[in-house]
């Protein structure tokens, strides 16, 4: 495993704990008053923020211009969330148990996320 893919896992699990007490902390502020989705929504965006820049500090080291290389970060992950509902859906239809389908949907959409950003999202460095 190369030295980026490593600080690419790395990342990824802070991000993912970022991203759980985001969401954490909108629902103890807002939960009474805002749907558990829209809570949700809110949290995935700020948390993609967070996620975006330590992929670019971090992982890639871009030095490129952020707006585009933003925008191409969000197709990435929106493209990996709606694959992650489409294995769902495909391992659910085979029979396979829900957590266990989500766990392998998981492995495969980080290695593709892992290959877009490196090829779109961060192509440049």
């Amino acid at each position: 495993m190369t030295s980026r893919a490593l600080r690419y896992l790395f990342v990824g699990v802070y991000n993912t704990g970022v991203g759980y007490m985001i969401f954490y902390s909108i629902n103890c502020v807002f939960g009474s008053t805002l749907h558990y989705l829209i809570v949700l929504v809110i949290s995935y965006l700020l948390s993609l923020t967070h996620a975006y820049f330590g992929q670019r500090l971090f992982v890639f080291r871009s030095t490129d211009r952020w707006g585009m290389e933003y925008l191409r970060f969000l197709l990435v992950n929106l493209s990996g969330m709606l694959t992650n509902a489409l294995l769902l859906f495909f391992f659910i239809e085979l029979g396979i148990g829900l957590m266990i389908a989500q766990a392998v949907s998981v492995v495969i959409v980080t290695l593709l996320s892992y290959i877009g950003h490196q090829k779109f999202s961060f192509k440049s460095t």
